[in-house]
């Protein structure tokens, strides 16, 4: 079984055309790029919402953590090998909630502390 390569892209280029769509994804995808260690995360919007990962042009489905829009707000999910076999980690916030649920998942699934690091001068 083949799996399928989600290509990344710079996290300011993506910024900048869901800017010019005016996507709800854009405040998170502006937190990840305005931050100095955005280098270490990779990721795009896709039709099935945004995905991240540790390591650039990776499988689909492995290691990714995908968010979702909502009426409401956002669905994160963490998958973490082929197949999309899920881990437990899935949540629903509002979008007042999507930064902090963000920075959340990728502590426990990356090891990157985006917050602490961005408030470090």
């Amino acid at each position: 079984m083949t799996l399928r390569i989600v290509h990344t892209k710079p996290w300011i280029e993506i910024a900048r055309r869901l800017a010019e769509d005016q996507s709800p994804y854009l405040p998170l995808v502006k937190f990840i790029s305005a931050a100095d260690f955005s280098s270490e995360i990779y990721g795009g919007v896709f039709l099935s919402g945004l995905l991240i990962s540790d390591c650039p042009d990776f499988p689909l489905g492995v290691h990714m953590l995908r968010v979702e829009s909502s009426g409401r707000g956002f669905s994160f999910s963490y998958t973490r090998g082929p197949g999309g076999h899920k881990d437990d980690a899935t949540k629903e916030v509002s979008a007042s909630e999507a930064v902090e649920t963000l920075d959340l998942f990728l502590k426990v699934e990356n090891g990157v502390d985006l917050k602490s690091r961005k408030t470090v001068v």
